[in-house]
C-alpha cells in the first residue's frame, strides 16, 4: 500500500495563498501601470497652462531686447522666492527661461520692465503701481514690456 506524501498545515495554507498573493500582485501593477498613464489626465496643474503660451508670447518680446540687458519684472502680485509653487514664481522663472540671454530682476530699478498680469485690467493697475512709463510692446492682454520715461520728461 503506497502512502501519499503528507502535507503539513503550513504548506495547505501557503499552496492556498500563492494564487491571491499572485493575483494581488498582478492588480497591484496594473493598477500603478494605469495611473501612471493616466496621471496628466487626471491631476493638472494651473502652472501647466501658463508655460507654453507664455514662452511663444514672450518671443515678440525678446526680439526687443538686447542679450544681457538687465529688465525689471512684475506683476501684480510681488513675487516670493520662499514660496514653494505660486503663479507669480512660475511666471517669473519662465518668462526668465524665454527672455534669456536677458536678465529678469525682481527689483525695477532700470529703464525697462517686463510686466505680466491676468488681464489687461491688472495689467493696468501694475503699471500705475510702476509709474511714469509707456508701453514699448504689448503681444497680447496682461504682457508688456514698458519703459521708464527719462527723468525731467
Amino acid at each position: 500500500m503506497a502512502m501519499a506524501p503528507l502535507k503539513t498545515e503550513l504548506g495547505a495554507a501557503s499552496s492556498k495563498a500563492r494564487p491571491r498573493l499572485a493575483r494581488a500582485s498582478v492588480f497591484g501593477l496594473a493598477f500603478l501601470a494605469a495611473l501612471a498613464v493616466f496621471r496628466p489626465l487626471l491631476v493638472t496643474s494651473p502652472t501647466q497652462d501658463l508655460a507654453g503660451p507664455l514662452v511663444e508670447q514672450l518671443s515678440a518680446i525678446r526680439s526687443l531686447v538686447k542679450p544681457g540687458e538687465r529688465i525689471g519684472f512684475r506683476t501684480e502680485r510681488p513675487v516670493r522666492l520662499d514660496a514653494l509653487v505660486s503663479r507669480e514664481i512660475v511666471l517669473y522663472y519662465v518668462s526668465q527661461y524665454a527672455m534669456a540671454p536677458a536678465v529678469l530682476e525682481l527689483a525695477c530699478r532700470g529703464p525697462r520692465i517686463l510686466a505680466v498680469a491676468r488681464d489687461d485690467e491688472a495689467l493696468e493697475r501694475v503699471i500705475r503701481e510702476i509709474g511714469n512709463c509707456s508701453i514699448v510692446s504689448h503681444p497680447r492682454p496682461g504682457l508688456a514690456l514698458l519703459e521708464r520715461a527719462a527723468p525731467g520728461s
